[in-house]
């Protein structure tokens, strides 16, 4: 495995900025591992070509799952949006659930 972690080094370099280095190169190792496990070495293909794939495949994923947390908020955001809205309610004197949120 270790003759083949040039390749992980390769493709981190072109998600360059995106992610961290060593998180992106982290999980390029775990894609190389799963590339060393799946490759057929009767296929026409070369391992480098497969491992290539697999490496960004594995990058790719992290990059995604990476967005998709950081497009969520976080628990304490929304406990504060929430303390911010009963707060508004308390002042105003009105339930919150007796709020009427749009015409009818």
């Amino acid at each position: 495995m270790a003759g083949h972690l040039w390749i992980v080094k390769a493709v981190a370099r072109k998600f360059q900025g995106e992610a961290e280095r060593d998180d992106l190169e982290q999980e390029g190792t775990f894609g190389l591992y799963k590339a060393l496990r799946d490759f057929d070495p009767e296929s026409a293909h070369r391992f480098s070509t497969f491992a290539w794939r697999g490496v960004t495949w594995a990058m790719r994923d992290y990059l995604e799952k990476l967005r998709r947390l950081q497009r969520h908020e976080s628990t304490d955001e929304i406990a504060q949006k929430n303390e911010r809205a009963l707060g508004m309610y308390a002042r105003k004197s009105v339930e919150p659930d007796k709020v009427r949120l749009h015409d009818d």
